[in-house]
């Protein structure tokens, strides 16, 4: 797959989106592999989802980000608006 280049702003987003991702799980204390356990993808989807810079957009799928809230336990609003 190949990476795939996007906006400035659109990138700003996404790193946010990851950031809030990575620290809900860290908070859960759950390993990327056990979060993808629960949510239903492979670990290589939540490594690109926290990967910083983002480059993989494909992982950032609306059903594959529902999916993660869900197993996060946190509503899935809460993973796209800032505190």
């Amino acid at each position: 797959m190949t990476s795939i280049q996007v906006p400035p702003d659109y990138a700003t987003t996404l790193r946010r989106l990851s950031v809030r991702l990575r620290e809900a799980r860290r908070a859960h204390g759950l390993t990327q592999e056990q979060l993808a356990e629960r949510a239903g993808v492979h670990r290589n989807t939540i490594q690109n989802l926290e990967a910083e810079p983002v480059t993989r957009t494909p992982a950032f799928r609306l059903d594959v980000v529902l999916a993660v809230a869900h197993a996060l336990g946190i509503r899935a609003c809460d993973v796209f608006v800032d505190p």
